[in-house]
């Protein structure tokens, strides 16, 4: 366990560094800071021994029904963020994606957070968002797919979201574009809009 006493966050090593002191991975298990309202997960954390690890899980459960959080930033070498992370964060407005590399939200990761209005996955290797993820969001009006990378979505994973939101899915295929599509449109989205950008 690392806990970085700037933050109150704390960490679980899931890979050790080799000899060198890199290449070690930890997943965020979320802060002790309970009044924290902006959260910045890092890109890499350093323990007391001066060892430097990525960080590139966000935990289970994480931030589960916190009251006080609005806007919460992703590191660079995020690459899941785990089931009900943010589930029933009701304050959540702002979620900024810096990793290129997530690949799996987990199910009901940010159900219920009804103050959410926009999520841009368009930039990440996304393949897999779980069920429920978003479920309930129902301020989300905003919503930018990798079509290229995107292979499940969960049952009812934009389930709730605001009438008429918008789903761009960003793509230079239009075979990929009508693929998504389906693949949303099967999870059971609800009256949503789409649109086809090209990558």
């Amino acid at each position: 366990m690392i806990i970085d006493a700037g933050s109150n966050a704390n960490y679980q090593i899931t890979t050790a560094s080799g000899a060198d002191g890199l290449g070690g991975e930890v997943i965020y298990n979320g802060t002790n800071d309970i009044n924290a309202t902006e959260i910045t997960v890092p890109d890499t954390i350093t323990d007391s021994y001066g060892i430097t690890y990525k960080v590139t899980r966000i935990a289970n459960n994480a931030f589960a029904n916190n009251k006080k959080l609005k806007t919460v930033t992703i590191g660079a070498y995020i690459v899941e963020i785990g089931n009900n992370a943010f589930k029933k964060c009701i304050n959540l407005k702002k979620l900024v994606n810096k990793s290129s590399k997530l690949a799996v939200i987990g199910a009901s990761a940010f159900s219920g957070d009804k103050n959410l209005t926009s999520i841009n996955l368009s930039k990440c290797n996304i393949k897999v968002i779980g069920k429920n993820a978003f479920n309930g969001c129902k301020k989300l009006k905003t919503v930018k797919l990798n079509g290229n990378t995107l292979k499940t979505v969960g049952k009812n994973a934009f389930k709730n979201i605001k009438k008429n939101a918008k789903i761009t899915i960003v793509t230079g295929k239009k075979a990929n574009y009508k693929k998504v599509i389906n693949i949303v449109k099967k999870s059971g989205s609800g009256k949503v809009k789409y649109s086809h950008k090209k990558k």
